[in-house]
């Protein structure tokens, strides 16, 4: 176990992802990594409409499955999770 984890946004102000995640060009929404265990978690949220939640998730996995090569070319293992949420309103 290890007590060097970083947690990371896809914000401005926390936009320091590790270089094998910039190296990409693709940035996670939420990114968790230690360095000392070499591990990558990266989570993508997305709040399609239901109607259109299997394209979605579909492109999801299309864009994110080259990025989840990458670090293990660096020597890291990685997993990333897909987060569909729909967004109710209530009047």
């Amino acid at each position: 176990m290890s007590n060097d984890w970083k947690f990371l946004a896809n914000l401005p102000e926390w936009n320091k992802h590790p270089k094998v995640i910039q190296d990409t060009g693709i940035e996670p929404d939420i990114l968790f990594y230690s360095s000392a265990t070499r591990q990558i978690i990266m989570v993508e949220l997305t709040v399609p409409y239901e109607s259109r939640m299997e394209e979605i998730n579909a492109y999801k996995i299309e864009k994110y499955k080259d990025l989840s090569k990458e670090p293990g070319k660096a020597g890291y293992k990685s997993q990333i999770l897909l987060w569909n949420t729909t967004l109710q309103l209530n009047q």
